[in-house]
């Protein structure tokens, strides 16, 4: 429950975040001049986009300005294919043939019969002869740079799939209900749900390769083409700017997710198919706060080996709360707690120790100086018995059981890096569901003080996705990678260091919110505000996995008063660290990785 300061908080987020949307939309991307020097501006490379629009019932007045927002393009190398499969007379027909009629691009075909949208999406997909393919729906509007910020963004990254920012509105776009800022492409975060939506473009030879939408997962034919069409890419490519506005009227998925009710079981076999093609058994469930956002609950059948890693420094209490709070919660079949002390001297804690191992013969105690957590975990992991390292703060507390396991389930993937958890105080507020990274400035601690129950921006505190850094106040990390990256570590923010590594070597960083733990104080694990991250442990301008168009203070998640420009913005110069013995760096514009 939220109680009433918590639901006072939640109205006054989103009537804040409404204000502050409204004010950057108020802000043209572009001027008049700039959108006229784009309709005279060219590429060594021009591709024709096929815009793919399946036509059903649509109301008269939603398509024109449909069919306006195309034709007001800056870039002019398009095509656009309507396929209608309406049923409710020829309105719609005599609309589309007078615009054929007036504008040659625009290519219109009457269905003998309504296909649904993966059969109507197919029959457009048949007239396009374009080198890139646009899903555009059929009462929704495009920002007239649309298009052009698609082929700058080819000419200058060769992208294979694109997608951009979108906004939801009712009356008009100036008006607008909800924007969603987007992350860069994230496979974790697209299994969770589908956050690429709207707008998109891929190659028609991708197209070809990954075959069309397919018809038993009509409601959520999009993700589950996405999912095939992101993994099968070599280059896939956001645009952190707002340009697709999507209607939101009675009957769509934009006002009531009720109004297609068929796309949840439609949407949680698509994620449970793909996954089996890639041999993996899996059970995917929705979420409590929406049914389109999915907990993913993937095989355990050999359980690697963990070992939890404790610092240890005469505090009995602290300690052996953590500790009792493991062994009651740990339901996790292959693991060992090993505290590593440094010189404690207290009588209590010694004793407690003595016990401890006569106990319980997974745990062990090493005794050895350090100054630092990050290097009683280095100290730590050359004895530790464990594939799987859990670095963990002695001032955290397990709350219930699998937490291990949901960890475990997400870092024993071959590309992850790292995993983080959910860490909360005892009133159920955030203290720790991911850090976001401004090179140059403090991380930001998303959700902070946030209400645990709150669903956070697009639901991001309820399902399993990549960051840019975790705390390591909770981490997860395979046992090599932590011999490899965890060296000469700075004092300060060596947890956000550490993560950079891992992604500048081709890893990737995630976060669950079901591995759920508990911190009385914040002190315990913040005893000092965040130091600012220097620029040379970042190959990136922006943080790839949160979005250059929200503010950077906070807890995040706040829209900046003037939309982002600099598209596509220059990797940071100096990359260089030296505990890096990977170079093959992460990649700003999501280039896959073989």
């Amino acid at each position: 429950m939220l109680g009433v300061l918590g639901t006072t908080a939640k109205a006054v987020r989103k009537l804040n975040f409404r204000r502050k949307s409204r004010r950057f939309i108020r802000r043209p991307l572009y001027t008049p001049e700039e959108l006229q020097a784009q309709r005279q501006q060219h590429f060594p490379v021009e591709p024709l986009f096929s815009i793919i629009v399946p036509l059903y019932n649509t109301p008269g007045d939603f398509l024109e300005e449909m069919l306006q927002s195309v034709l007001a393009q800056t870039y002019g190398k398009w095509e656009l294919c309507l396929a209608d499969g309406s049923d409710n007379g020829t309105q719609v027909e005599d609309i589309c043939r007078r615009y054929a009629r007036e504008d040659d691009r625009i290519h219109y075909r009457r269905l003998p019969q309504n296909l649904g949208i993966s059969g109507n999406t197919n029959a457009c997909l048949s007239m396009a002869a374009g080198d890139y393919i646009c899903l555009f729906d059929h009462d929704d509007l495009l920002h007239p740079a649309a298009l052009f910020s698609f082929a700058k963004a080819i000419h200058q990254t060769g992208a294979d799939f694109l997608y951009t920012d979108e906004l939801i509105f009712t009356r008009t776009p100036a008006h607008p209900k909800f924007i969603h800022f987007k992350p860069d492409y994230s496979p974790e975060n697209l299994l969770s749900n589908n956050y690429i939506c709207h707008f998109s473009a891929f190659r028609k030879s991708l197209l070809d390769r990954v075959g069309p939408l397919r018809s038993q997962y009509d409601g959520s034919q999009d993700h589950e083409f996405y999912l095939r069409a992101t993994a099968a890419a070599q280059k896939v490519v956001h645009i952190p700017q707002v340009l697709y506005y999507w209607r939101s009227h009675a009957n769509s998925v934009a006002r009531d997710l009720d109004c297609k009710a068929y796309a949840f079981h439609s949407g949680r076999q698509a994620v449970t198919d793909f996954l089996a093609e890639q041999g993996l058994s899996v059970q995917v469930e929705s979420t409590p706060i929406s049914p389109v956002i999915y907990r993913i609950h993937y095989p355990l059948a050999a359980p690697p080996p963990v070992s939890v890693l404790i610092p240890g420094n005469n505090n009995y209490a602290l300690l052996s709360r953590c500790v009792e709070s493991i062994l009651e919660n740990n339901t996790y079949p292959n693991s060992e707690i090993l505290i590593v002390d440094n010189g404690s001297s207290q009588k209590k804690l010694l004793d407690y120790y003595e016990q401890l191992q006569t106990r319980h013969p997974n745990v062990r105690v090493l005794s050895c100086p350090w100054q630092t957590f990050s290097q009683a975990y280095a100290l730590g992991a050359g004895e530790a018995k464990g594939e799987l390292l859990l670095l963990l703060n002695p001032a955290l507390m397990a709350t219930q059981p699998g937490w291990i396991e949901e960890m475990v389930m997400l870092g024993q993937k071959e590309q992850t890096g790292c995993v983080g958890a959910r860490i909360c105080f005892p009133n159920q507020t955030i203290a720790h569901a991911g850090l976001l990274i401004l090179p140059g400035e403090p991380p930001v601690r998303a959700f902070y003080r946030q209400s645990a129950a709150d669903t956070g921006y697009m639901g991001r505190l309820h399902f399993a996705q990549q960051y840019s850094a975790v705390s390591g106040a909770c981490m997860l990390v395979k046992k090599d990678l932590w011999m490899e990256l965890g060296s000469r570590l700075p004092d300060d923010g060596w947890d956000v260091c550490f993560c950079l590594r891992l992604e500048k070597a081709g890893y990737r960083v995630l976060w669950t919110p079901w591995a759920k733990l508990t911190v009385k104080k914040a002190r315990h694990i913040y005893p000092r505000p965040p130091s600012p991250v220097p620029r040379q442990w970042c190959s990136f301008p922006y943080d790839p996995c949160y979005n250059p168009n929200f503010c950077g203070h906070g807890v995040g998640f706040v829209p900046k008063a003037r939309p982002f420009r600099d598209f596509p913005p220059a990797l940071a110069a100096n990359t260089e660290d030296k505990g890096i013995t990977n170079k093959n760096q992460y990649n700003h514009y999501s280039e896959k990785r073989n």
